[in-house]
């Protein structure tokens, strides 16, 4: 809706917005109805549809319902039901005109979504409608299977003085991905979240009535499971809306890895002791062994060697009777002259 606290006789439009959130899943029928509450009078002509195809069979509007069929739809596209109503007598100043659409896949519950308008007397100052901004962030974009990512869904009102009646945070986490329990946060100054709950895979946080511009934030962590696929993308989109404007998908991708292999530890060198280069061993080539000798050969050369003792008492011996020899020559020249 375009705005949440118009005056009597103001006109004011309302989108009611859809999609399949399953990839490569299929919705055989969808159906949108939108009873239109006291206070509020439809304007002819104003019906309409925007989104690709398929669009709805049919769209009408009859006794103050709106109506919109759709057949079969099997992407995860968003489709939207336009439609204007004018703030009529009924309607009491200050009083909240709360007015509820249903959505019908045929197959679960059907979802409800809800806008309040509260009318204002004309005579009265207007106050602006705030205008909402959304980003979403995570700790690493490139993460191992097996790891945490921490994902933070920021928003904020960009209009001084202006007023946002509801902001509603949705992250419905896909394949990939698993919640880790009690890591749903919220950041950021009064007003709190009026609920924070973790779902069947879809985080949710619900604000009430914020007149500021400052940064509010969704922080949650998740783990990579065994699902993920090493190098395919997982791209996570969380959707923040104002239930006035078409709501924002901020959208991150994040990219698993494999985990690291275990590393083969590498034995540094000793210090102060340099290397030693490896000579490689020369081959030698094979000799004969000498053969060994007898017994009796062996008792044979013992007999002819002497020992080392007998051979130095030889050796004396000689020597004596050569000097005895050169005396006796000696003497016997002399007794001649």
């Amino acid at each position: 809706m375009n705005h949440q606290s118009p005056k009597l006789g103001e006109e004011i439009e309302y989108r009611i917005t859809f999609r399949n959130k399953v990839t490569n899943g299929v919705l055989n029928q969808v159906t949108v109805t939108d009873n239109l509450p006291k206070g509020l009078t439809y304007v002819e002509g104003s019906l309409t549809s925007e989104g690709d195809q398929p669009e709805p069979t049919s769209l009408t509007y009859k006794d103050g319902t709106i109506t919109a069929e759709y057949g079969k739809i099997s992407d995860t596209k968003a489709r939207s039901i336009v439609f204007k109503v004018k703030v009529n007598k009924n309607a009491v100043s200050g009083k909240e005109i709360l007015n509820i659409a249903t959505v019908d896949d045929h197959v679960t519950p059907p979802d409800k979504p809800e806008v309040p308008v509260v009318p204002e007397d004309p005579d009265q100052p207007k106050v602006p409608d705030g205008k909402l901004v959304s980003e979403k962030t995570v700790n690493q974009k490139t993460v191992k299977i097996g790891e945490e990512l921490e994902y933070r869904i920021s928003f904020h009102n960009t209009v001084e003085h202006g007023i946002l009646n509801q902001v509603t945070v949705t992250d419905k986490l896909p394949k990939g991905l698993t919640y880790i329990e009690d890591s749903l946060t919220s950041e950021g100054d009064e007003p709190q979240p009026t609920s924070v709950t973790y779902k069947d895979g879809t985080i949710t946080a619900e604000y009430g009535k914020i007149s500021d511009t400052k940064v509010r934030t969704i922080v949650f962590k998740v783990k990579v499971n065994k699902e993920a696929v090493a190098g395919k993308e997982i791209l996570n989109i969380a959707t923040v809306d104002d239930h006035v404007t078409p709501p924002s998908e901020p959208e991150v991708p994040v990219i698993p890895e494999n985990p690291d292999k275990p590393e083969v530890p590498v034995v540094p060198n000793q210090p102060n002791k340099p290397d030693v280069p490896v000579v490689p061993e020369k081959e030698v080539p094979n000799r004969p062994e000498p053969r060994k000798p007898a017994p009796k050969e062996k008792e044979a050369r013992k007999s002819f060697l002497p020992k080392t003792g007998e051979a130095v008492s030889y050796t004396l011996i000689a020597l004596g009777g050569i000097l005895v020899v050169i005396v006796l020559v000696v003497a016997v020249k002399k007794r001649k002259q």
